[in-house]
């Protein structure tokens, strides 16, 4: 698990300052983004860090696959709102509370 600044930090791509382009993206780098737009704006993973719980959807996805997200985030809700019956409301349970709320 990696916060996000250093995720971005071993994964980005560096463009250059002197003529405006932005090196071509590899495979690599390519899942990388999926897997930290994952975790960051689909699933909003707890502590804010990219963990490998959805890298296999970021492989596929980054493999041309297709796939809805819809029945992942309706699962993963259902096992943040399981927790919070279970838990009760702690700050760890960030999740996807904004789909519920929505």
């Amino acid at each position: 698990m990696l916060n996000y600044s250093s995720f971005y930090g071993n994964f980005g791509v560096e463009d250059s300052a002197d003529d405006d382009s932005i090196a071509p993206l590899g495979d690599v780098e390519h899942a990388a983004f999926l897997l930290y737009w994952l975790c960051k704006f689909v699933f909003c993973t707890q502590a804010n860090k990219v963990t490998l719980e959805f890298a296999h959807l970021a492989d596929y996805l980054a493999q041309g696959g297709r796939l809805a997200l819809g029945s992942f985030l309706l699962g993963h809700i259902y096992r943040t709102l399981h927790d919070l019956v279970i838990d009760g409301m702690k700050p760890k349970h960030g999740g996807p509370l904004w789909a519920f709320q929505f």
